[in-house]
């Protein structure tokens, strides 16, 4: 939304979040995020989750307990849902996942768990907490 306002020549009200890409689309300077956070917390269903990515990790804590993958009601009902049927059925997801995107980049080795991994996992804890107090996330 940003990058459409500013593209616009519309100031950006004051509570609105993000940050503009224009100067990067028109080949001006621009400074990258050093996180990208993440939510969702209705779909199909009550399904909350939040992220935290960086360059080189991403945590996310579920903060329900559902299975490992939440498929639409208009996907369920598509040819292609007898494809997923494994997937539909997979473990319930863990309140937390972190992954090395430099080491694991399909994220398929949750290091949660794994104690050289507990100061990462902390302080990108911290910094997901802190963005959403900032935005008043009501979780």
């Amino acid at each position: 939304m940003t990058t459409v306002l500013e593209a616009a020549g519309i100031s950006i009200p004051e509570q609105v979040q993000g940050k503009s890409f224009w100067s990067l689309l028109t080949g001006k300077p621009y400074q990258p995020n050093k996180a990208v956070f993440a939510e969702k917390t209705y779909h199909n269903s009550y399904d909350p989750m939040r992220a935290i990515r960086t360059e080189h990790f991403k945590l996310i804590f579920n903060f329900e307990s559902t299975h490992g993958v939440q498929v639409p009601g208009d996907v369920a009902k598509s040819l292609s849902s007898s494809k997923m049927l494994p997937e539909l059925f997979a473990p319930i997801k863990p309140f937390m996942e972190l992954y090395d995107l430099k080491l694991d980049p399909w994220e398929s080795k949750n290091l949660a768990q794994e104690p050289e991994y507990e100061t990462i996992k902390q302080e990108l804890a911290g910094r997901l907490y802190q963005w959403m107090a900032d935005t008043q996330d009501p979780l």
